[in-house]
C-alpha cells in the first residue's frame, strides 16, 4: 500500500495506533495519580535512598525525552549531573505534569509519522529495552506503570487510608 503525501496509509499504521493509544492511557494514569499531590507529598520520601514522587516524575519525563531523542530521533543528549536531578525536587506539581506531557508529545510526534514497518526496523540498539522502536515504545508504557505504582506506594505510606479509584 502506498503512503500519501500526508503520511503513512492507515492500513500500515495499525500497530503504531495501538501503541500510541496504550502510551496515552499509561501516561494519563500516571498524571492522574500525581495531579492532586500536595507539595509536602511531592518531596516526601521515607529514607534518603528512596526516590520522592517528584524524583519519580522527573525521572520518567527526562528518561523518555532522552531516550526518544537519542534512539528514535538520533539527537545528541547531554547527560545531567546528579545535582541537577536533585534541584528538580523544588518545583510545583504542575511543572512535573507539563514535563510528562512534553515528553509524551515528543514520542507521539515521532509515532504519528511512522509506519508499522518502521516500528520493527532495527534503527539502533535500544539496550535492555529491546531491539526495535516497537520494543522501546512498549517499554515506555511499562515504565509509566512501574513509576505510577511507586508513587502510589509512597502516597499510601503517607496516608494508609487513601484509596486510588483510577487503578485499572
Amino acid at each position: 500500500m502506498e503512503s500519501s503525501t500526508r503520511g503513512p496509509a492507515i492500513a500500515e499504521r495499525a500497530q503504531a495506533e495501538r501503541l500510541g493509544a496504550r502510551l496515552a492511557r499509561t501516561r494519563a494514569a500516571l498524571r492522574a495519580v500525581a495531579a492532586d499531590i500536595s507539595e509536602e507529598e511531592l518531596v516526601w520520601r521515607p529514607d534518603e535512598g528512596i526516590l520522592s514522587p517528584a524524583n519519580h516524575l522527573f525521572h520518567v519525563a527526562r528518561f523518555e525525552e532522552a531516550l526518544v531523542a537519542r534512539v528514535l530521533l538520533g539527537r545528541t543528549v547531554r547527560r545531567r549531573k546528579a545535582s541537577e536531578f536533585e534541584d528538580q525536587t523544588r518545583r510545583e506539581t504542575a511543572w512535573y505534569l507539563e514535563r510528562l506531557a512534553g515528553a509524551r508529545a515528543l514520542t507521539q510526534g515521532w509515532l504519528d509519522r511512522v509506519t508499522d514497518e518502521d516500528l520493527h526496523r532495527h534503527r539502533t540498539p535500544c539496550g535492555p529495552w529491546g531491539e526495535t522502536a516497537a520494543d522501546l515504545l512498549d517499554f515506555l508504557s511499562h515504565h509509566d506503570i512501574h513509576h505510577r505504582a511507586a508513587i502510589i506506594t509512597l502516597r499510601k505510606l503517607i496516608d494508609p487510608g487513601r484509596v486510588f479509584h483510577d487503578l485499572e
